[in-house]
Formats: structure tokens, C-alpha cells, sequence
């Protein structure tokens, strides 16, 4: 190979090796963050969804003929929960904000069984605050438009 070819090899080579990392420094810049952010917002709503599904789903069983225990509505909640915990937990980015808040309701429902009744519930709820302020951050925020 001619001194030429060699540098003409070299040069492509760093050409190639550039765009490489161009390409790497783009995709973590711009692309990976906002993919993130879009995990973690359909992880919030998906949570949000499985908490109001678990609520109607308790309060619709509870209003039955003839009335169920409580343990039993609660346990109704607390498997529709956990399903919206899981599955959001198991959309969010890693690592997020979201997914650790995700991580510790998972941690604390553990806490939380039916013979407990309607009280398991309440302290379950209680616990969401974590959660609703990790998805606060993500959520796109509504903007004002002008009505006429």
C-alpha cells in the first residue's frame, strides 16, 4: 500500500470514528432525555389510571347487595394497585426520580394486606405523595390559550 492509500485509509477511519462519537454525544444530548422524559410520563399515567381504576372498581364493590367485608373490597384495591404499580414501575426510565418513587410505594404496599380492611387502603393512599411529586416534575404542563 502506497504512502497515499495509507493516509487516504487514516483519514477515513477518523472520519468514521468521529461522526461515531458525534453520534454518540447527540444521542445522549438530545434524543436519550427526551425519551426518558416520555417513559416517565406514560409511567405517571398509567399509574394514575390503575389508582382511579383500583378506587372505582373498590367503591363499585362495596356499594354490592349484599355488601362485601371490607378486607374484601380492599383486597379488590390492593390487586388492581398492584398491578398500576408494576406496570409503571416496569415503564419508567431507570434510575428516574419516578421509578424510585415507583420502587418505594412498591416497598411500602408490602406493609399493607386486606385483613386490614379499608384502613390498608387509607394508608396506602397516604403513601402516593412521592409518587404524585415525581410525576408533577415530568408531566408537560397545561399552557393558558386565549378563548374567545
Amino acid at each position: 500500500m502506497s504512502n497515499k492509500n495509507w493516509a487516504i485509509t487514516v483519514i477515513a477511519l477518523v472520519a468514521v470514528a468521529l461522526l461515531a462519537i458525534g453520534g454518540i454525544v447527540v444521542y445522549g444530548t438530545f434524543i436519550q432525555p427526551g425519551e426518558r422524559k416520555a417513559a416517565d410520563i406514560a409511567a405517571c399515567d398509567i399509574f394514575a389510571v390503575g389508582a382511579m381504576n383500583a378506587s372505582n372498581e373498590a367503591y363499585a364493590m362495596s356499594q354490592k347487595t349484599p355488601k362485601p367485608s371490607d378486607a374484601d373490597t380492599a383486597q379488590k384495591y390492593l390487586d388492581i394497585i398492584d398491578v398500576a404499580i408494576d406496570k409503571a414501575f416496569l415503564k419508567a426510565a431507570s434510575k428516574s426520580d419516578v421509578a424510585d418513587a415507583l420502587a418505594q410505594l412498591g416497598i411500602s404496599r408490602i406493609s399493607y394486606d386486606s385483613t386490614m380492611g379499608v384502613a390498608a387502603v387509607n394508608a396506602l393512599q397516604s403513601s402516593f405523595d412521592p409518587v404524585l411529586t415525581a410525576c408533577s416534575a415530568v408531566e408537560p404542563t397545561p399552557t393558558a390559550t386565549a378563548s374567545n
